[in-house]
């Protein structure tokens, strides 16, 4: 290949495994992470409350009301895609460990931690998303949740537990596909509060999809190229 390849980075040792992948421990690890994620993507639904009305319900204007619902269904619908996009990345980030140890365990409940505040963060938004400190706080809390699954894979790779060797191309393709979310929600953030306008804030959060495609396309055509040992 044109590029080095390494599991651990220089000065970095390997550790074996505590939890190996083949183990019960590490099994249970998993269960409980791929659980937690499903709770938290069912109790985002208690974030979008029934509007009521003063006034007679067999008449009340649905449109109205509905329209009304809209900040917090726009906060539900992106906070279950934030869900699912980071658990799908964790999904593929285990699928290249060789095991757990005692490091990558308290990582992994940090980055449960912040996957459980996303259903907080989004009754947060949906009632104070015409707020550019509220719209900052939760771009802050959402950056935080992909800062922690970039730092996992740090963690993993000094740690020794990687599985797989990746050339200094591979590496950086999948650091810049994995800093999209990260970046733009935490850009969003002096955006916002510097322009007062959510709405900056809410375009650069929908932009993470299309960046998305394109640094993914390229993490591929970089994989591809790595394994033809070009």
């Amino acid at each position: 290949m044109s590029d080095a390849t390494d599991r651990a980075p220089s000065g970095g040792e390997a550790h074996p495994p505590k939890f190996p992948r083949d183990g019960v421990e590490f099994n249970r690890i998993i269960n409980l992470t791929d659980a937690v994620a499903a709770i938290a993507l069912t109790i985002l639904v208690l974030t979008l409350d029934v509007p009521t009305t003063t006034g007679d319900a067999a008449t009340a204007d649905m449109g109205e009301i509905l329209d009304g619902l809209w900040p917090s269904v726009f906060a539900f619908l992106l906070s279950f895609a934030i869900i699912a996009s980071s658990w799908y990345k964790h999904h593929r980030f285990v699928a290249r460990l060789g095991g757990l140890d005692g490091a990558m365990v308290v990582w992994n409940f940090v980055w449960l931690l912040a996957l459980v505040l996303v259903p907080f963060a989004s009754d947060l938004i949906g009632t104070y998303g015409a707020n550019p400190s509220g719209v900052a706080l939760y771009a802050a809390m959402m950056g935080a949740l992909y800062l922690i699954g970039l730092a996992g894979y740090q963690v993993a790779r000094f740690r020794g537990l990687l599985t797989e060797e990746l050339t200094a191309a591979q590496r950086r393709a999948r650091l810049y596909d994995d800093a999209v979310p990260a970046a733009c929600f935490l850009g969003s953030i002096p955006a916002t509060l510097v322009t007062g306008s959510t709405s900056v804030g809410y375009y650069l959060w929908i932009a993470i999809w299309p960046l998305s495609s394109v640094t993914g396309h390229h993490r591929g055509r970089v994989d591809a190229a790595a394994a033809l040992g070009t």
